[in-house]
Protein backbone atom coordinates (compact mmCIF):
# COMPACT_ATOMS: atom_id res chain seq x y z
CA UNK A 1 0.00 0.00 0.00
CA UNK A 2 1.59 3.56 -1.07
CA UNK A 3 0.32 6.62 1.04
CA UNK A 4 0.97 9.57 -0.35
CA UNK A 5 0.22 12.81 1.55
CA UNK A 6 -1.34 14.94 -1.07
CA UNK A 7 -1.19 18.88 -0.22
CA UNK A 8 1.89 19.80 -2.94
CA UNK A 9 0.18 23.19 -2.98
CA UNK A 10 1.83 23.72 0.28
CA UNK A 11 4.44 20.44 0.14
CA UNK A 12 1.97 18.28 2.05
CA UNK A 13 2.36 20.27 5.03
CA UNK A 14 -0.02 18.55 7.63
CA UNK A 15 -2.92 19.86 9.34
CA UNK A 16 -5.39 17.73 12.25
CA UNK A 17 -7.45 16.73 9.12
CA UNK A 18 -4.67 15.22 6.62
CA UNK A 19 -3.37 13.39 9.66
CA UNK A 20 -6.78 11.55 10.30
CA UNK A 21 -6.51 10.75 6.60
CA UNK A 22 -3.42 9.46 7.13
CA UNK A 23 -4.89 7.35 10.47
CA UNK A 24 -8.04 6.23 8.66
CA UNK A 25 -5.88 4.61 5.55
CA UNK A 26 -3.17 3.47 8.09
CA UNK A 27 -5.76 1.57 10.56
CA UNK A 28 -7.11 -0.44 7.25
CA UNK A 29 -3.48 -1.39 6.22
CA UNK A 30 -2.76 -3.22 9.87
CA UNK A 31 -6.76 -4.71 8.93
CA UNK A 32 -5.97 -5.62 5.48
CA UNK A 33 -3.91 -9.10 5.21
CA UNK A 34 -2.94 -7.98 1.82
CA UNK A 35 -1.44 -5.04 2.50
CA UNK A 36 1.84 -6.73 3.29
CA UNK A 37 4.54 -2.81 3.16
CA UNK A 38 3.19 0.63 3.47
CA UNK A 39 5.41 3.12 1.68
CA UNK A 40 4.53 6.70 2.73
CA UNK A 41 5.46 9.63 0.39
CA UNK A 42 4.45 13.16 -0.95
CA UNK A 43 3.14 14.50 -3.53
CA UNK A 44 4.70 16.79 -5.98
CA UNK A 45 8.13 18.14 -5.01
CA UNK A 46 7.92 17.94 -1.71
CA UNK A 47 7.57 14.91 0.97
CA UNK A 48 6.60 17.23 4.06
CA UNK A 49 7.05 20.63 4.98
CA UNK A 50 5.69 19.65 8.51
CA UNK A 51 2.82 20.77 10.69
CA UNK A 52 0.52 23.09 8.63
CA UNK A 53 2.18 26.58 9.85
CA UNK A 54 -1.04 28.56 9.48
CA UNK A 55 -2.77 26.32 12.09
CA UNK A 56 0.39 26.30 15.05
CA UNK A 57 -0.78 27.92 18.23
CA UNK A 58 -4.59 27.68 16.87
CA UNK A 59 -6.73 27.56 19.95
CA UNK A 60 -3.54 28.19 22.22
CA UNK A 61 -1.62 25.74 23.98
CA UNK A 62 -4.25 23.00 25.10
CA UNK A 63 -5.84 23.33 21.29
CA UNK A 64 -2.03 22.64 19.89
CA UNK A 65 -1.85 19.61 22.53
CA UNK A 66 -4.69 18.14 21.79
CA UNK A 67 -4.00 18.21 18.35
CA UNK A 68 -0.25 16.72 18.86
CA UNK A 69 -1.71 13.77 21.10
CA UNK A 70 -5.25 12.63 19.07
CA UNK A 71 -3.42 13.33 15.52
CA UNK A 72 0.11 13.37 14.35
CA UNK A 73 1.11 11.53 17.73
CA UNK A 74 -1.42 8.53 16.92
CA UNK A 75 0.59 9.01 13.52
CA UNK A 76 4.13 8.25 14.47
CA UNK A 77 3.13 5.86 16.53
CA UNK A 78 1.47 3.84 13.92
CA UNK A 79 4.45 3.69 11.70
CA UNK A 80 6.93 2.88 14.46
CA UNK A 81 4.72 -0.35 15.70
CA UNK A 82 2.56 -1.79 13.29
CA UNK A 83 3.94 -4.74 12.87
CA UNK A 84 4.48 -4.62 8.60
CA UNK A 85 8.05 -2.99 7.15
CA UNK A 86 6.87 0.70 6.22
CA UNK A 87 9.45 2.45 3.81
CA UNK A 88 9.49 6.44 3.48
CA UNK A 89 9.78 6.95 0.38
CA UNK A 90 12.09 10.39 0.61
CA UNK A 91 10.99 12.62 -2.75
CA UNK A 92 12.04 16.26 -1.62
CA UNK A 93 12.06 17.97 1.38
CA UNK A 94 11.42 16.27 4.59
CA UNK A 95 11.26 18.96 7.70
CA UNK A 96 9.94 19.21 10.91
CA UNK A 97 6.98 16.67 11.26
CA UNK A 98 7.80 15.35 7.40
CA UNK A 99 11.55 14.58 9.18
CA UNK A 100 9.96 13.33 12.05
CA UNK A 101 7.68 10.88 9.91
CA UNK A 102 10.27 9.59 7.91
CA UNK A 103 12.25 8.99 10.88
CA UNK A 104 9.16 6.80 11.71
CA UNK A 105 8.97 4.12 9.24
CA UNK A 106 11.51 1.34 9.18
CA UNK A 107 13.38 2.23 6.00
CA UNK A 108 14.06 5.38 4.14
CA UNK A 109 15.18 5.54 0.48
CA UNK A 110 15.70 9.03 -0.42
CA UNK A 111 15.58 10.95 -4.13
CA UNK A 112 18.89 12.72 -4.66
CA UNK A 113 16.67 15.53 -4.47
CA UNK A 114 15.47 15.08 -1.39
CA UNK A 115 16.61 17.19 2.28
CA UNK A 116 15.59 16.39 5.68
CA UNK A 117 15.62 18.89 8.59
CA UNK A 118 14.76 19.44 12.41
CA UNK A 119 14.11 23.15 11.62
CA UNK A 120 11.64 23.79 14.83
CA UNK A 121 14.09 25.98 16.64
CA UNK A 122 13.75 28.41 13.72
CA UNK A 123 10.04 28.84 14.38
CA UNK A 124 11.28 29.05 18.07
CA UNK A 125 9.79 25.75 19.37
CA UNK A 126 11.16 22.20 20.05
CA UNK A 127 10.44 19.01 17.80
CA UNK A 128 7.22 17.85 19.24
CA UNK A 129 6.48 14.48 17.18
CA UNK A 130 8.80 11.89 18.25
CA UNK A 131 12.64 13.63 16.48
CA UNK A 132 14.27 13.43 20.01
CA UNK A 133 13.30 9.94 21.38
CA UNK A 134 13.80 8.76 17.07
CA UNK A 135 17.00 10.69 16.28
CA UNK A 136 19.89 9.15 18.54
CA UNK A 137 18.23 5.94 18.17
CA UNK A 138 19.42 6.52 14.60
CA UNK A 139 22.02 8.74 14.41
CA UNK A 140 23.34 9.14 17.61
CA UNK A 141 23.83 11.63 20.43
CA UNK A 142 26.05 14.37 19.13
CA UNK A 143 24.60 14.49 15.59
CA UNK A 144 21.19 14.92 17.20
CA UNK A 145 22.28 17.61 19.18
CA UNK A 146 23.67 19.12 15.86
CA UNK A 147 20.60 18.62 14.10
CA UNK A 148 18.09 19.99 16.96
CA UNK A 149 19.93 22.55 17.49
CA UNK A 150 21.16 24.35 14.40
CA UNK A 151 17.50 23.39 12.94
CA UNK A 152 19.74 23.21 9.34
CA UNK A 153 18.69 21.25 6.21
CA UNK A 154 20.75 18.69 5.29
CA UNK A 155 21.06 16.92 1.83
CA UNK A 156 19.91 13.06 0.63
CA UNK A 157 23.99 12.45 0.36
CA UNK A 158 24.56 13.85 4.21
CA UNK A 159 21.60 11.87 5.15
CA UNK A 160 23.14 8.70 3.70
CA UNK A 161 26.56 9.64 5.51
CA UNK A 162 25.03 9.95 8.81
CA UNK A 163 22.90 7.06 8.69
CA UNK A 164 19.41 8.88 8.25
CA UNK A 165 18.27 6.95 5.12
CA UNK A 166 19.10 3.58 4.14
CA UNK A 167 19.73 4.57 -0.04
CA UNK A 168 20.16 7.56 -2.00
CA UNK A 169 18.72 7.41 -5.62
CA UNK A 170 19.01 8.84 -9.00
CA UNK A 171 15.56 11.26 -9.03
CA UNK A 172 14.75 9.63 -12.59
CA UNK A 173 15.00 6.30 -10.68
CA UNK A 174 13.23 7.50 -7.91
CA UNK A 175 9.73 5.55 -8.20
CA UNK A 176 10.94 2.38 -10.12
CA UNK A 177 13.65 1.71 -6.94
CA UNK A 178 11.16 2.28 -4.44
CA UNK A 179 8.57 0.01 -6.43
CA UNK A 180 11.44 -3.10 -6.35
CA UNK A 181 12.24 -2.48 -2.80
CA UNK A 182 8.27 -2.80 -2.05
CA UNK A 183 8.24 -5.85 -4.00
CA UNK A 184 11.03 -7.15 -2.48
CA UNK A 185 10.07 -6.89 0.84
CA UNK A 186 6.13 -7.95 -0.16
CA UNK A 187 7.58 -11.27 -0.98
CA UNK A 188 8.94 -11.94 2.24
CA UNK A 189 7.51 -13.03 5.40
CA UNK A 190 4.80 -11.42 7.18
CA UNK A 191 5.22 -13.47 10.66
CA UNK A 192 8.71 -12.88 10.47
CA UNK A 193 8.66 -9.32 9.95
CA UNK A 194 6.17 -8.95 12.40
CA UNK A 195 8.09 -10.63 15.15
CA UNK A 196 11.18 -9.15 14.49
CA UNK A 197 10.04 -5.94 14.48
CA UNK A 198 8.14 -6.44 17.95
CA UNK A 199 11.56 -7.14 18.95
CA UNK A 200 13.36 -4.42 17.75
CA UNK A 201 10.86 -2.05 19.29
CA UNK A 202 10.89 -3.67 22.65
CA UNK A 203 14.44 -4.04 22.72
CA UNK A 204 15.02 -0.46 22.27
CA UNK A 205 13.59 0.14 26.35
CA UNK A 206 15.19 -3.14 27.85
CA UNK A 207 18.44 -4.55 28.27
CA UNK A 208 20.35 -7.28 26.19
CA UNK A 209 18.79 -10.10 28.61
CA UNK A 210 15.29 -9.21 28.10
CA UNK A 211 15.96 -8.09 24.18
CA UNK A 212 16.94 -12.25 23.89
CA UNK A 213 14.02 -13.25 25.85
CA UNK A 214 11.85 -10.51 23.37
CA UNK A 215 13.73 -12.33 20.50
CA UNK A 216 12.76 -16.22 21.93
CA UNK A 217 9.09 -15.55 22.02
CA UNK A 218 9.32 -13.96 18.49
CA UNK A 219 11.01 -16.57 16.92
CA UNK A 220 9.01 -19.27 18.55
CA UNK A 221 5.69 -17.73 16.60
CA UNK A 222 7.69 -18.16 14.00
CA UNK A 223 8.92 -21.73 14.20
CA UNK A 224 5.32 -22.46 14.36
CA UNK A 225 4.08 -21.11 11.04
CA UNK A 226 3.58 -21.88 7.94
CA UNK A 227 6.09 -19.93 6.59
CA UNK A 228 8.53 -21.22 8.02
CA UNK A 229 8.31 -24.94 6.35
CA UNK A 230 7.02 -22.96 3.46
CA UNK A 231 10.88 -21.70 3.87
CA UNK A 232 12.76 -24.68 4.40
CA UNK A 233 10.98 -26.46 1.57
CA UNK A 234 12.24 -23.65 -1.01
CA UNK A 235 15.16 -23.95 0.25
CA UNK A 236 15.54 -27.94 -0.26
CA UNK A 237 13.80 -27.60 -3.29
CA UNK A 238 16.16 -24.62 -4.61
CA UNK A 239 13.11 -22.26 -5.21
CA UNK A 240 12.26 -18.45 -4.44
CA UNK A 241 9.78 -19.07 -1.44
CA UNK A 242 5.67 -18.78 -1.58
CA UNK A 243 5.15 -16.57 2.16
CA UNK A 244 1.55 -16.33 2.94
CA UNK A 245 1.51 -14.86 6.48
CA UNK A 246 0.25 -18.05 8.18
Amino acid sequence: MTLTLNRPEIRNAMDADSSALLLEYLYKAVDDAEVRVIVLTGAGEGFCSGADVRRIGEGGKIGTTRRLRERHHIAIRMLREIEKPTIAAVNGAAVGLGCDFALACDLRIASEKASFGELFVKRGIMPDCGGTWLLPKIVGLTKTFELIYLGELITAQEALRIGLVNWVVPHEKFKDETHALAKKLASGPPIAYAQAKRAINAGLLADLARGLEYEIAGQMVCLASEDKEEGVKAWKEKRPPRFKGR
